[in-house]
């Protein structure tokens, strides 16, 4: 009997990096082949009954150069990202489907919309192995000295506990030529689903999304310009690029 392949789908979201993913670690470490998916839901742009929408046009260019260096980072490893747009759980639902995948990888988010999709997903794909990662938070969800019940409700009682009973999650080492990520391409049948078209065309200036912006930023931040140690006399600034890190953006 021809052993069957292990074909597995990395579900990006809000983790467009490869560096400290753990979910996208365990996945190459689980699968012989692996791609990275990521969904533009076209209903971010569709206006509320305030006349608003989720996504605007200069957060949309952040995400599309995001998008760019993470692809142009996983096909320096052996792989690739695909970006599709349509709704993210008939899409994915659409892809395991069709492309005979037995593992899908994705990194926890506490969105309320964000954790309905997974849950919808998982209904749809009860026979597909899920690998969950949690290196989106500087605290793991299941390290924490507290149950939510007895959470405090203020953030310096909050504070004082995790530093008291808790450690920072440590990062995955970086992929380098001692501790290698190693992709190999999983090629997709995308049938009738829909490529995503970049068209983004707001100006970014410094703040250019991908994680190659987010390293060269922190490098600079702490340690070219040493600005972190000014940070509580200009945290409350609302312009100027040394004021803080930056890093909730990128």
């Amino acid at each position: 009997m021809i052993p069957i392949e292990t074909r597995g789908i990395h579900w990006f979201r809000h983790d467009l990096r490869v560096t400290d993913n753990q979910a996208l670690a365990k996945l190459a470490q689980s699968t012989q082949r692996c791609i990275g998916v990521y969904v533009f839901d076209a209903r971010w742009e569709d206006l509320n009954q305030w006349g608003c929408c989720h996504l605007g046009r200069h957060r949309k260019a952040f995400i599309e150069s995001a998008l760019f260096d993470l692809q142009k980072r996983l096909r320096a490893l052996g792989s690739d990202l695909i970006v599709l747009a349509g709704d993210p759980v008939e899409v994915m639902t659409c892809l395991v489907n069709t492309n005979a995948i037995s593992h899908l990888s994705y990194e926890f988010h506490a969105g309320w919309n964000e954790r309905q999709a997974v849950k919808q997903l998982q209904a749809a794909l009860p026979a597909l192995h899920w690998i969950k990662g949690q290196s989106n938070y500087l605290y793991a969800y299941d390290h924490l000295p507290f149950t939510l019940d007895k959470l405090p409700s203020t953030f310096t009682p909050t504070r004082h506990a995790l530093e008291k009973y808790a450690k920072p999650r440590l990062p995955l080492e970086a992929a380098t030529e001692n501790t290698p990520i190693t992709l190999a391409l999983l090629a997709l049948n995308l049938g009738k689903l829909t490529p995503y078209c970049f068209s983004s065309n707001a100006p970014l200036g410094a703040y250019s999304g991908g994680e190659s912006a987010a390293l060269a930023r922190i490098d600079d931040y702490f340690f070219v310009t040493d600005a972190i140690a000014t940070y509580k006399e200009t945290r409350n600034g609302l312009d100027g690029w040394g004021f803080s890190s930056r890093a909730s953006a990128v």
